[in-house]
């Protein structure tokens, strides 16, 4: 028999947390776990050998198995999980290890601070038993609300330590690990600064919901954060250095994740490169911005780019547009024929960059350009005679694109 709502069991003063799940478990004669927003495990009752596969690996490794978060979220549970005030049914999927059970998010003021799970082991929850559920969530939220200001010391204390990194305070490797181990925050070995820059700007009441984003992105795994206006910026974990498939999988799963919580717009992603030594963290940073600022430039040309490693020739251009401001250098080839174009009203620099983007491949480039072929050859005849171009050098042809993607790039940034 249930625990008589008239006694009042949840207005009782629990110690722990761990008092708190056994105190549900009773009531509801089934095994309780309670978890923070990011699924950490914070309590559980104790359980019989019959529980799940699933409640055992998440008490074994202290948060809820990255196979059954990523079934919940595929199937739309934990979005409903979130949004709602109310016990959400979850039934079993045996798998995954899942047994049937209800969750029911404890939060404040519509931000979530964490989870109780009840496993329906031997039996199904009924409507009083959820409204018992529901007494117990007010009794958790008490207790995780004194947990959250103490986090939220620590997640600013982390945020400053980020900061540090980012902007080169802390000069050697050394000296990072050896705060990293003040602060009990596990570096991994080898690492990419990221950065998620949207549309707009990200609210203040994101920063804390995002270490559960961030758990729910991937595999990757992303133990520092920093919001700055626009971008989130993340310390990505990148455990094979050639293969960055599994960082930019994650990178895209929590632009969405974000988007699903507040209307932020459209986002990009960029990261730099990856290292081991984090004297070098500032770096990364740095690259990651470039990314940002290139493919803000050239949308469609590095739309497939994510890490500075990607950008291929592109990462190049902001130093060659340094060298020919500081120079005063304008192609003379380019600069004959923009002064033809502007005199007769005509496109020829349009056409030579569309025929140097295409490879040089006549067909291709009359169909970009919505002209015939022949139309297309006799431009070109008469790029080579007014430019001074020989359209048979790779090296003139390389260095005429170049200098056009420069040139896009320093009227773009004016």
């Amino acid at each position: 028999m249930p625990i008589p709502s008239e006694e009042l069991w949840y207005q009782r003063s629990f110690d722990s947390l761990e008092e708190l799940a056994d105190a549900v478990s009773e009531v509801l004669r089934c095994p309780v776990t309670i978890e923070d927003a990011s699924f950490r495990l914070l309590a559980y009752s104790s359980h019989t050998p019959g529980t799940d596969p699933a409640r055992i690996a998440t008490i074994i490794s202290r948060r809820v198995p990255d196979h059954v978060l990523a079934y919940l979220w595929k199937e739309g549970i934990l979005t409903r999980l979130m949004e709602s005030d109310d016990p959400v049914r979850i039934p079993g999927m045996a798998e995954i290890g899942l047994g049937p059970r209800v969750a029911v998010s404890i939060r404040q003021n519509g931000t979530v601070l964490g989870h109780i799970w009840v496993i329906e082991e031997s039996r199904s929850l009924t409507e009083e038993d959820l409204e018992q559920l529901l007494r117990g969530v007010g009794a958790a939220r008490t207790k995780l609300l004194k947990q959250q200001t103490q986090r939220r010391r620590e997640q600013e204390s982390l945020q400053d330590f980020f900061w540090q990194l980012l902007t080169g305070h802390l000069r050697s490797h050394a000296a990072a690990a050896e705060k990293a181990a003040r602060l009990q925050v596990a570096l991994p070995p080898s690492f990419a600064a990221a950065i998620l820059q949207f549309e707009r700007e990200l609210p203040e009441k994101l920063s804390g919901e995002i270490p559960y984003l961030l758990s729910a992105a991937g595999r990757t795994r992303f133990p520092l954060f920093v919001l700055h206006r626009h971008q989130l910026i993340v310390l990505a974990e990148c455990r094979d250095t050639h293969a960055l498939r599994e960082p930019q999988e994650a990178l895209a799963q929590l632009g969405r994740l974000l988007q699903e919580r507040s209307p932020l717009g459209p986002y990009i992603a960029g990261g730099g490169l990856v290292y081991d030594d984090y004297s070098l963290l500032e770096q990364s940073y740095r690259e990651a911005q470039t990314v940002l600022g290139l493919r803000s430039r050239f949308p469609q040309e590095t739309s497939h780019m994510v890490f500075y490693r990607d950008l291929g020739f592109y990462r190049w251009l902001p130093l060659f547009d340094e060298h020919n401001g500081a120079a005063r250098y304008k192609n003379p080839s380019l600069e004959k024929l923009r002064a033809y174009d502007r005199e007769h009203h005509g496109s020829l620099l349009e056409t030579l960059e569309a025929y140097l983007s295409c490879d040089s491949n006549l067909k291709e480039a009359a169909e970009r350009l919505h002209i015939h072929a022949n139309s297309l050859a006799y431009r070109l005849k008469r790029i080579a005679e007014i430019g001074g171009i020989d359209l048979g050098s790779m090296d003139q042809k390389v260095t005429l694109y170049l200098d056009l993607k420069t040139e896009k790039l320093r009227s773009l940034k004016a």
